[in-house]
């Protein structure tokens, strides 16, 4: 309420009481921001057990909180006056904030990846739509005028926001999908023992941002002919975590997101892949796999 707004605004004063008073206020509304982001580095923190590796980490935290306000202690009486450039600012922040929502929402409505094409024409289009949506007015225009503007505002905003979330999506999809066999594991060594090849297990869930990260580097098309040259995909969705999904994974040797296996077809370990890496390394990790095929020692983890 703007009583309350009126009153948190009043306090402080001179000297340290006051300093402290604000303090106190710029606390509480600063801590439903921060918060949740300092549980979270307290927590990796009390992980590692490393006492200057975490000391570091929440003193760069501090830093990064402080310097909005050594900064305007610095340049306070230097700041530009406010004017039509804030309103600017204000509609910039308003499409990020979209397009963020749009960022957040994709891991629960994995039918979005569905709308995207890796072809560079999809991509110019999305620029195409940032580019008029910006000259019809999603910056410059304002929802204050006539109606006209704000029609102009409104549909220049969803055209950035929708270009800039199909540029995203684009930069995630595989350029060179690779053709899965998903969840079924007796057809994949099947055909793995058929065909004379090994068999690539991954494991993926729809809210895991670096499962995402590593189909795209098997979309590689150098990483996809290997793997389509000497193994059969496989894919696990485990994004609903169950006991049954944990209990796949514990089986395939599997702790964490993402995980890949690739096994002989009589379900022997090869290599197992930990985290995300480049297309070259990848393609060193499924070639090294393949002389695992015929016989040679490779790594069983990396």
């Amino acid at each position: 309420p703007s009583s309350i707004q009126n009153k948190l605004g009043q306090v402080g004063g001179k000297g340290f009481g006051g300093a402290f008073a604000m303090g106190l206020v710029g606390g509480l509304i600063a801590a439903p921001c921060t918060g949740p982001f300092l549980l979270g580095l307290l927590t990796f923190v009390a992980t590692t057990h490393d006492v200057l590796g975490g000391g570091s980490l929440l003193f760069v935290y501090a830093l990064g909180m402080g310097v909005l306000f050594w900064a305007l202690a610095a340049f306070a009486m230097a700041l530009p006056r406010s004017g039509a450039w804030m309103e600017h600012g204000k509609s910039l922040g308003g499409v990020l904030l979209l397009f963020a929502a749009v960022y957040f929402v994709r891991p629960l409505v994995p039918q979005l990846g569905d709308l995207a094409s890796p072809e560079l024409w999809f991509a110019g289009a999305m620029g195409a739509l940032i580019v008029v949506g910006l000259v019809l007015g999603a910056v410059h225009k304002s929802f204050h005028g006539a109606l006209g503007e704000k029609l102009r505002k409104a549909t220049g905003v969803a055209l950035v926001v929708v270009g800039a979330s199909g540029l995203w999506l684009w930069h995630d999809t595989p350029a060179h999908p690779l053709t899965w066999i998903q969840g079924d594991e007796q057809l994949a060594f099947a055909t793995a023992k058929a065909e004379g090849k090994g068999v690539m297990v991954d494991f993926g869930a729809s809210w895991c941002g670096a499962c995402h990260d590593i189909e795209r580097t098997f979309g590689d098309k150098d990483v996809n002919e290997a793997i389509t040259a000497d193994f059969v995909p496989l894919h696990f969705d485990v994004s609903d975590n169950t006991d049954a999904d944990e209990a796949l994974k514990a089986r395939f040797g599997v702790a964490t997101l993402p995980g890949v296996v690739f096994m002989t077809a009589e379900r022997a370990a090869l290599l197992t892949v930990r985290h995300e890496v480049s297309p070259g390394d990848m393609l060193a990790r499924v070639k090294a796999s393949a002389r695992g095929l015929r016989g040679e020692l490779v790594a069983q983890c990396d």
